[in-house]
């Protein structure tokens, strides 16, 4: 054992509980007070202690409670401020790029148009002049032509003077959005820097604040509002005390089940079930009985057994109160061999494509895991992506080989879509739940003790669409994945681009490739490969092979 982990498992405590709803009341008004004294200039000291003991009837150590987990969301709200920052600089970065282009693009413009304006009055002049040189001239026929000449110059030059005024008039109006956008981008940068020095936080969500008091004729806003002000509070752990809390003491029994000693404060002692002394002090006790988690009742055990600190949170929601419990569990040790090969996975909208790597770094089985979240909740979509990195584990953790990743950062991306490729690509890249994944697979190989790479993801379907597609039967996604394990086995990675292959966008199959090769492949008559069905067994069956009619190819160990 190495290292550690944080770990949660739920579970939920079925009916009314006042006795929690009057708890989590008084933990979240001292949480409000103290942010107030805060915000006012006032220091964490022994007076504000002093303070707040009459009002609230709590002890000094729920108080320091509440206080560390006030810090912990100022500081998530600092951490979020300077994302936001960073992608705005970002923004507002491309946004004087681009306007930096449009004001050259109008200097040339207009330089153009006073060239055109010019050419015109000349020819004008000209055209003026032989018409008054025709009333005179005895041979007209003579001297039409070159009228006709320069009236169809003139003609000309006034159609591209009218076509480049339009394109002024774009680029003038594009320069003036342009630019109140960037004076938002640099208002949203200096409101945010000011949050930073002075954060503002809202108890129970802006969203429902605002649903309760700035929408005329909300019904039950202020209730909702106040539920989620007031729902929710959180007791820290502490090895030195039994059970790992001294607030709340989990006991395990034989059959699985768990019972709760909740302690309560002297506010509400008249709601104890229990009341005793201990150490010449007076403890108010309610006991919670029958909870039962559905995951992880054995790492909880050993917790409990270990004397491992248990933070204990409460929650509620519509439906009843949640019991959060967390702790600290040591990472198991490696058991992949690295030397032996590995397994590539590669990430894309519809699936995860995976294939097992030799320690040649030729390819052999794939399979693949569904990973399309598309129309989902938020919570099935995360089930989904958990269940995927799963089961990539459970492949991994049996062939005892570790799993390469791509390393994607779409901070850049989604910047610049926005500028470039439009809100349909943009949406389309935040939809992406390559972030659930990445986490997903982390903590997965953390808990089954399977070593987790991440490599750079750049060209990965080209290389692997010239190099492995045709020589082994593979879609393009399995082919980017025998590339991405092969960056993480640190071999080479030469490509040459056949005679008349386009370089950029790849298709999913080799452009040579015949249907009976394709069929050959995934079982499908120009069909896409198979996946695992998030419900199915562990071991996954492969979908990917060498087309019977090819002699197989090898891959040097380079």
């Amino acid at each position: 054992m190495f290292s550690m982990m944080f770990r949660s498992f739920q579970t939920r405590i079925q009916g009314d509980q006042p006795v929690l709803e009057r708890y989590a009341a008084i933990m979240t008004r001292a949480e409000r007070k103290i942010f107030a004294l805060l915000q006012a200039g006032r220091q964490w000291k022994g007076d504000i202690h002093t303070t707040l003991y009459p009002d609230f009837g709590i002890s000094a150590t729920h108080l320091d409670m509440v206080y560390r987990q006030l810090l912990a969301r100022l500081q998530s709200l600092r951490g979020i401020g300077l994302r936001h920052i960073r992608e705005w600089e970002l923004r507002l970065a491309i946004t004087r790029r681009s306007l930096g282009r449009m004001k050259q693009a109008l200097q040339k413009q207009a330089s153009a148009i006073a060239k055109l304006v010019a050419e015109d009055v000349e020819l004008t002049l000209k055209i003026q002049g032989l018409k008054r040189a025709l009333g005179n001239a005895r041979h007209v026929a003579l001297r039409i032509r070159p009228l006709k000449t320069l009236l169809d110059g003139s003609y000309r030059k006034r159609r591209l003077l009218a076509r480049m005024r339009v394109r002024r008039r774009k680029l003038l109006r594009g320069l003036h959005y342009g630019q109140r956008k960037e004076q938002r981008l640099r208002h949203r940068i200096a409101r945010e820097r000011a949050k930073l020095e002075r954060p503002s936080l809202c108890f129970g969500t802006r969203k429902a604040f605002r649903a309760c008091f700035l929408r005329p004729g909300a019904i039950g806003g202020a209730t909702r509002w106040r539920e989620l002000r007031e729902g929710r509070f959180t007791l820290e752990g502490d090895s030195f005390r039994e059970s790992g809390n001294p607030f709340a003491r989990l006991k395990p029994h034989a059959d699985g089940t768990f019972d709760l000693e909740l302690r309560l404060p002297y506010a509400l002692r008249e709601l104890a079930e229990v009341c005793c002394t201990v150490k010449n002090s007076r403890q108010y006790i309610v006991r919670f009985r029958g909870l039962r988690f559905q995951h992880g009742q054995r790492d909880l055990e050993q917790a409990l057994a270990g004397h491992r600190p248990i933070t204990i949170t409460f929650m509620k929601d519509t439906t009843s109160w949640r019991l959060i419990a967390s702790f600290r569990q040591d990472i198991p040790e490696v058991q992949t061999l690295p030397r032996a090969g590995a397994i590539g996975v590669d990430f894309n909208a519809s699936h995860a494509a995976a294939v097992f790597i030799d320690a040649a770094g030729n390819p052999g089985r794939t399979f693949s895991a569904p990973a399309s979240t598309r129309g989902m909740s938020a919570n099935q979509s995360t089930d989904l992506i958990k269940k995927s990195a799963a089961r990539l584990i459970a492949e991994a953790k049996a062939a005892r080989l570790p799993v390469v990743i791509e390393q994607l950062d779409f901070s850049y991306r989604r910047v610049v879509a926005e500028h470039w490729r439009g809100p349909a690509y943009m949406r389309a890249l935040y939809r992406l739940p390559y972030a659930k994944f990445r986490e997903a697979m982390l903590s997965a190989a953390a808990r089954n003790g399977v070593r987790l790479f991440q490599v750079a993801s750049h060209n990965s379907s080209r290389s692997g669409h010239q190099r492995f597609a045709r020589r082994y039967g593979l879609s393009i996604h399995h082919a980017a994945a025998v590339v991405i394990a092969r960056r993480a086995m640190i071999k080479s990675e030469q490509r040459s681009l056949l005679p008349g292959s386009y370089p950029g966008k790849v298709s999913q199959w080799h452009p040579t490739a015949t249907r009976e090769e394709r069929k050959a492949c995934t079982g499908k008559p120009g069909g896409s490969i198979d996946r695992i069905d998030s419900g199915g067994a562990a071991g996954a069956q492969s979908v990917g092979g060498r087309s019977p009619t090819r002699r197989a190819h090898r891959l040097d160990s380079g």
